[in-house]
């Protein structure tokens, strides 16, 4: 049986992915009994009775950070969001005469600016996940634009990746107003046909594929913030 396995984690460091091991700290009590599935425990301790083990009661991943503060507390890779260590993804046009996206970095890493009025880019962080539960906020910053902001998750290619994105209005090139959720699977890569399709609302064939859009069309508003969660579980096919 094939296991998504992006975030290529291996608790125990055995050679074998925690999504297809079935004693991810290797303590020989399998995981679906382990009541410290990350920790070795053998004697599974738990004073207090509440079904986590006493080792890793607070800090299930034993990475030092506690669950409280830990923003995957069930990867002791990851603790903290900071996108500061990242790569960029131009998605225009190379003959365009706008800028390329010009992005910033607040609070440590975790909150990101964009200030110019550019061609379509990404930054994408280099960490790796499999399964993901995704909170952010958006807030523009300005009262002089109505196009997109957005996110990417699952990234594979700068051809292959699941795209939401927010336009504040329609307009006579194909733009509409509201949310959207795209597949995008372009048989060129980042260029002209791609960013026409990326701007259009319907569905182009061999770039994008329309997956959900919401039915009131509501654009985001000036200098308002919207929070934002998305859970994604590949292995089973979710998207929420």
């Amino acid at each position: 049986m094939m296991e998504p396995n992006s975030a290529q984690l291996d608790t125990d460091n055995d050679g074998q992915g925690d999504e297809c091991d079935d004693d991810d700290d290797n303590d020989t009590v399998l995981d679906d009994v382990d009541n410290c599935r990350l920790v070795p425990n053998m004697d599974q301790a738990d004073f207090d009775g509440n079904g986590v083990g006493d080792v890793c009661t607070l800090d299930f991943d034993k990475d030092g950070v506690m669950d409280a503060d830990d923003v995957c507390p069930e990867n002791n890779i990851v603790s903290s969001t900071d996108f500061r260590n990242y790569v960029t993804v131009n998605l225009g046009d190379a003959n365009s005469n706008n800028p390329a996206p010009q992005w910033e970095f607040l609070n440590e890493g975790a909150e990101i600016t964009q200030e110019l009025n550019s061609d379509p880019g990404m930054i994408l962080g280099t960490t790796r996940f499999g399964s993901v539960d995704y909170r952010g906020t958006f807030f523009v910053n300005t009262q002089v634009d109505d196009d997109f902001v957005g996110f990417v998750f699952s990234y594979q290619s700068n051809s292959r990746f699941y795209l939401v994105s927010w336009k504040q209005a329609g307009d006579g090139s194909g733009g509409q107003a509201g949310v959207q959720l795209k597949l995008v699977d372009s048989t060129t890569g980042p260029g002209q046909d791609l960013a026409l399709a990326l701007w259009k609302a319907a569905e182009v064939q061999g770039q994008t594929k329309l997956l959900w859009e919401d039915p009131n069309k509501l654009g985001w508003s000036d200098k308002t913030a919207y929070r934002w969660e998305m859970k994604h579980l590949p292995a089973v096919g979710l998207i929420r």
